[in-house]
């Protein structure tokens, strides 16, 4: 297991805070002898009981909100997760439409844009993950493939054409 923001991890120890607060502001007994009050101590003990039963689930709880809290702030995940040595499958969805012609800030047009974002989440998928390309056209699909050299090529020769026929199932 990683973690997004390791910084957030020195706050562990503030979640004990709770605890300590309970055992700085704890109740000290008082013993006061009363004589008509003697014939309600079974029932004093029950209170004192239920009191102290109730405060330690409460304080339970205000340390599990803060570790949660702290390991959200820290953003765990895990590197490498596969069930059975199964890859991922990825699949790229590129608009070659007219509309993609449009310039953008950067001096590219949006489809070259898009096609230099999917050449470089090429290089950063790992080997045993299988890559398909779909266009918004139809022209330029390629089903399911290990080999990203040959998605890389199809995106090589993709251009912007006239119409779209992607249909949503």
């Amino acid at each position: 297991m990683e973690f997004g923001n390791p910084v957030f991890l020195w706050a562990l120890p503030l979640t004990l805070l709770p605890l300590l607060l309970h055992l700085f502001f704890h109740r000290r007994k008082t013993v006061v002898k009363f004589s008509s009050l003697l014939f309600l101590t079974e029932r004093e003990r029950y209170f004192s009981f239920r009191r102290r039963l109730l405060e330690t689930l409460l304080m339970m709880i205000r340390i599990l909100i803060l570790l949660l809290t702290v390991l959200a702030l820290s953003r765990p995940f895990f590197k490498r997760f596969s069930l059975g040595g199964a890859g991922t499958a990825a699949i790229i969805v590129l608009d070659d439409t007219m509309s993609m012609q449009r310039l953008t800030s950067s001096g590219l047009s949006a489809f070259e844009q898009a096609l230099v974002q999917a050449e470089a989440l090429l290089k950063y998928l790992p080997a045993e993950c299988s890559v398909g390309l779909l266009t918004v056209s139809g022209k330029n699909d390629f089903g399911l493939t290990r080999d990203t050299s040959i998605i890389a090529r199809a995106l090589r020769n993709c251009s912007v054409s006239g119409s779209g026929n992607l249909k949503v199932v």
